[in-house]
């Protein structure tokens, strides 16, 4: 815009195809300004005259941050004089985006407009005002007031179109952070459903009890067979007395022409599980062969307590007049009593302290450990030397290397015990392995084919019983 004498020039700038848009866009908005700065001008001129020309730039080079054109355009649409636009002292604000932060510098330029509205009057009450008083004017042309008008109408309808715009773009920018939550919730998804079923499984499992030896059934009907199968399951609890129905019973595997698939059944809850590996010993005189675990039993995982009682499972709910079934079931026994062995003795070695094994030996005792005495006669009484005393036996008794022969084979002397009457536990073994095979020697009735089949350190508790 340019002031001649009492000229007010008003110059409408097109983008071209050669023009960058942005900055022709911003162009435009610098010379509006300008023009709301200057209506307050006119307005004090004495008999003005307003010149309008309808300038089509040809591809111009402009400056954002210099706020100026460098060169002169030279194309014009009409007339022939040059046009030299020099903008000095005016900040121009990029439109604003949602969701996005301000810079230092675009910061400034916001203050920067603001201060140039307060000063130049281009807000809208202002603008108003101004109308209202070119309007009252009589001496104004028509036109002009009629333009002026325009030019306002069109202002707010671009403010109006500006605040809606804001507005989409806000509810743009929160479907946008929606949609992240929901593709992270997702994702989330899926781990979260993996570790629900293995949650699920797992508690399925500590509540199952797996049962071997129930006979199949030759019904022809296969709900028949089921039935059947959960007649059997709730002899089994009455049997134990335990008072619950089993959700779930079912075969497991394909049949077999020797031998009886095992038997699955999934109880309200694991209480009802333990219950029945507390009652074990009833299943002795049942009417049936069989013996029955849990599924897991024997893993690393399991306590001290439960493994013992995995092992007495095995030991005592069998036919101990069928042979074939005993031996299965005391294999089984040997292969889980060696495992629960070699896992004491890894956990005794992964500790550095040696206070290691007296720990490992006191927490499976009732009560603490008595006072011991090495071979050497040197006793220990606190724990702190029982503790060191067990370390070196448990040491040594790796690096001694043992006779081929088997230690059962030779029988200790006897000596003399002044009042007591005692044996030698090799003695009570030889005596235990020439009684008859119908012969019961222990209150558990245990048969002598097991007692021979037995190490030779579990002799000491059976003799106990003699």
């Amino acid at each position: 815009m340019l002031f001649e004498k009492t000229a007010l020039r008003i110059i409408l700038i097109y983008t071209t195809p050669f023009c960058n848009a942005r900055n022709s866009a911003l162009l435009r908005k610098a010379i509006l300004a300008l023009l709301h700065k200057a209506m307050s001008d006119y307005c004090c001129c004495d008999g003005p005259s307003l010149v309008l020309w309808d300038f089509n730039l040809a591809d111009i080079e402009w400056i954002p941050d210099a706020m100026m054109l460098p060169s002169i355009v030279l194309s014009l649409k009409i007339g022939e004089s040059l046009l030299d636009l020099v903008f000095c002292n005016c900040v121009i604000i990029p439109p604003s985006i949602s969701g996005q932060c301000w810079s230092s510098r675009q910061q400034a330029e916001c203050c920067a407009e603001d201060r140039l509205r307060k000063r130049g009057g281009i807000g809208l009450e202002q603008v108003a005002t101004a109308l209202e008083q070119l309007h009252a004017d009589k001496k104004t042309p028509l036109f002009l007031k009629t333009l002026i008008s325009h030019m306002f109408s069109v202002q707010k309808q671009l403010c109006t179109v500006l605040a809606k715009n804001q507005e989409l773009q806000d509810q743009i920018s929160c479907l946008r952070e929606e949609n992240m939550a929901l593709k992270s919730a997702l994702a989330e998804a899926g781990k979260t459903t993996a570790n629900v079923m293995l949650l699920v499984e797992e508690k399925e499992r500590q509540r199952s009890v797996v049962i071997s030896g129930i006979p199949e059934s030759k019904d022809p009907k296969s709900t028949e067979r089921a039935l059947h199968y959960l007649d059997f399951v709730k002899s089994i609890l009455n049997h134990l007395e335990i008072e619950c129905i089993p959700q779930i019973t079912y075969r497991l595997g394909k049949p077999q022409v020797d031998r009886s698939r095992l038997v699955k059944v999934l109880l309200p809850n694991k209480f009802y599980k333990s219950l029945i590996f507390r009652r074990a010993l009833r299943l002795r005189s049942f009417h049936v062969s069989f013996y029955c675990h849990w599924i897991g039993e024997g893993s690393l995982r399991d306590t001290i307590p439960l493994m013992t009682n995995t092992s007495s499972s095995y030991l005592y709910c069998i036919d101990a007049f069928k042979s074939s079934c005993f031996k299965a079931s005391s294999d089984r026994f040997d292969r889980f009593l060696n495992r629960y062995h070699k896992y004491v003795e890894r956990k005794i070695f992964e500790r550095s302290k040696k206070t290691s094994l007296y720990t490992s030996l006191n927490s499976v005792r009732p009560e603490r450990i008595p006072p011991l005495k090495d071979p050497a006669g040197l006793s220990a009484v606190s724990d702190k030397s029982k503790a060191s005393m067990l370390a070196k036996h448990f040491q040594k008794s790796f690096s001694v290397s043992l006779p081929n022969n088997d230690a059962l084979d030779t029988v200790s002397p006897v000596h003399s015990m002044e009042c007591s009457i005692w044996f030698y536990k090799e003695e009570i073994y030889e005596a235990l392995s020439s009684l008859p095979a119908t012969f019961t020697v222990t209150p558990d009735e245990v048969p002598p084919y097991f007692i021979q089949k037995i190490s030779h350190s579990d002799i000491v508790p059976i003799g106990a019983h003699i």
